[in-house]
């Protein structure tokens, strides 16, 4: 289990190998802990933020003398790391040791990961937190579905100055034309009101641009040009993920964005909990 500040992260592991994997929301720790229990567990590893009150509503749940594992606490960046070797092994993640791992939650954490090492190199409080918090603002869309749904139906080049717009009468430009310049910055009192969709979209494009941009200084500081990028903010949600693979490109990075990356951290627990 990986509790997040917004998302539960869990995976079921079968002895067959195969893997169950659910996401729900922060809040409902109690429905986390009954869907766990389910299964029977042999062993049961908790990390993220919200683990100490999964711990505790597990404790709860199942007395001493029950039979049930006890809990185990997980460090989270350990966890991170973990999760992303396993996926390698399993071939899941095309990448080598040292790269960079982007856990892109509700704020984001970057780690340097190594074969037997990992330290955290970084950070930004962009995230889906303010992915969400200000399509909420700015579209109204208060669900994370939904303001996902509505970036991925809009056009960020409606409402972001892009550096064509700012040298419009220059034949040459020094940089790309369709290059970012201000995001909203084509919003102003005088102009025509903004469409909810292209809101959301730059809104999106911002929390990548900016994520991207700062793991390519951390890239170019460790000596590394791979991000591996995980986290439940980029679930489902095209707009984000395409802004942020094509700007590291741009910087020449090399972004690897695994198919549910959301659970490296939860993955991680689980193998852990088994040394």
């Amino acid at each position: 289990m990986d509790a997040g500040a917004t998302l539960l992260k869990l995976v079921l592991r079968a002895a067959d190998g195969s893997e169950q994997r659910h996401l729900l929301p922060g809040r409902e720790v109690a429905a986390a802990v009954e869907l766990a229990s389910g299964a029977d567990p042999s062993r049961l590893g908790i990390t993220g933020g919200g683990a100490e009150g999964f711990t505790r509503r597990w404790i709860e749940a199942h007395p001493r003398q029950a039979r049930s594992p006890e809990a185990r606490r997980c460090e989270e960046f350990e966890s991170w790391a973990a999760g992303a070797r396993s996926l390698i092994e399993a071939g899941r993640i095309d990448s080598s040791f040292p790269f960079l791992l982007a856990s892109v939650g509700t704020g984001t954490s970057v780690l340097l990961v190594n074969s037997d090492s990992v330290h955290r190199v970084g950070g930004t409080a962009l995230g889906g937190g303010t992915f969400l918090g200000l399509v909420s603002v700015l579209a109204g869309a208060r669900d994370f579905a939904a303001a996902v749904a509505l970036a991925a139906a809009g056009d960020r080049k409606n409402v972001d100055l892009l550096v064509k717009d700012v040298y419009r009468d220059s034949k040459e430009l020094p940089l790309p034309g369709d290059l970012n310049a201000a995001s909203f910055g084509k919003i102003t009192s005088d102009g025509p009101e903004p469409v909810a969709a292209d809101l959301a979209n730059s809104a999106a494009a911002l929390v990548a641009e900016n994520i991207a941009l700062l793991c390519h200084g951390m890239a170019v500081a460790a000596g590394v040009d791979t991000v591996v990028y995980g986290g439940a903010t980029l679930r489902d949600n095209p707009a984000l993920v395409s802004v942020l693979t094509e700007v590291s490109a741009a910087v020449g990075l090399r972004a690897v964005v695994p198919a549910n990356g959301e659970f490296t951290g939860a993955l991680g627990a689980l193998e852990l909990a088994a040394t």
